[in-house]
């Protein structure tokens, strides 16, 4: 594709389980692609850690592994509410 159109910006769409087979960065690098989208990797994260919390809460009123998340003064920090 790149030797056809050389002037054209490449992008790939890599979505886990997708209809297009998984490729490295560097295989894509060197297949003429130049921008890799990886659009749904971290909700797919995101949606794991929801599913594991609630489960949790549902069965024990409380997360089972507290290293899996955010202390309240860690994600204060991130959102930019660090109180002084």
């Amino acid at each position: 594709i790149k030797n056809r159109f050389p002037s054209t910006f490449l992008v790939a769409n890599m979505v886990e389980e997708g209809k297009t087979p998984e490729r490295g960065i560097d295989e894509l690098h060197q297949a003429g692609f130049q921008i890799v989208l990886r659009p749904i990797s971290a909700l797919l994260s995101v949606a794991r850690t929801l599913q594991q919390s609630y489960s949790d809460l549902a069965d024990f009123g409380r997360l089972q592994d507290t290293n899996a998340r955010l202390s309240f003064q860690q994600y204060n920090k991130v959102v930019g509410e660090e109180s002084t």
